[in-house]
């Protein structure tokens, strides 16, 4: 599908989405995300998860300030995104990449690859993984889904995290966490994604930073939601 009808698709979705507003789940059951990709949650207990004092550089400390100014539609996604992935324990990474790929939400768009949704999800994985026939039409309808969907969004990047954190454990290779990211960006060529790996990181360490100064309010969230 060329450019211009990613274009032309993009805006219709756009304007659908400011008439009739972003569906934007509230609901913080994991049950079925757990059904579809086979994951048992682990044994959840409320507790502050950075006990010592985050230490940030530079360029951490900058983007500590930038979370400060979320929007009421970012912080949303940010808390959705964190609560959702805390059962398995991807809470910081998931919310780290809401964060570099879309600015939680804010652009849900690239046509270079081209990938929709807060998490940036690649409609020809998507399209592969829920088996479905490879149309334009039906190419169409998932990045429609992708961008109006944050639960579905949400479930196709939690698969393919997971998946590459199977098949990385399943070379017996070091640093599995690390390649799982790199690969979540550069497929099997994972050793393209290491600039992405770093931002990820240093956004994780922000986030920490983050959570740590409201910890009080993360708790009562994950509470809630558990």
């Amino acid at each position: 599908m060329g450019k211009f009808v990613w274009f032309m698709l993009a805006l219709t979705v756009v304007l659908n989405t400011i008439v009739h507003g972003v569906q934007l789940s509230t609901d913080y059951n994991n049950n079925a995300f757990q059904r579809d990709i086979n994951i048992q949650p682990r044994h959840l207990e409320i507790r502050a998860e950075v006990k010592n004092l985050i230490t940030l550089n530079a360029k951490q400390t900058k983007l500590r300030a930038k979370l400060n100014k979320l929007n009421m539609s970012q912080y949303r996604i940010l808390i959705s995104t964190f609560s959702k992935a805390h059962p398995f324990d991807l809470q910081y990474t998931m919310t780290a990449i809401a964060w570099h790929e879309s600015t939680f939400g804010r652009n849900p768009i690239n046509l270079s690859d081209p990938s929709f949704g807060v998490f940036h999800n690649l409609i020809t994985s998507v399209v592969s993984r829920t088996g479905t026939k490879d149309t334009a039409w039906n190419r169409s309808r998932v990045a429609e889904r992708l961008l109006l969907d944050f639960d579905f969004s949400f479930s196709q990047s939690l698969a393919e995290l997971k998946y590459w954190d199977n098949y990385w454990k399943s070379k017996k290779v070091p640093k599995t966490w690390s390649k799982m990211v790199m690969s979540y960006n550069a497929g099997h060529k994972y050793q393209n994604g290491e600039a992405y790996l770093k931002a990820i990181k240093d956004k994780i360490k922000a986030l920490r930073s983050y959570t740590q100064d409201h910890n009080n309010i993360f708790k009562a969230i994950l509470r809630r939601s558990y």
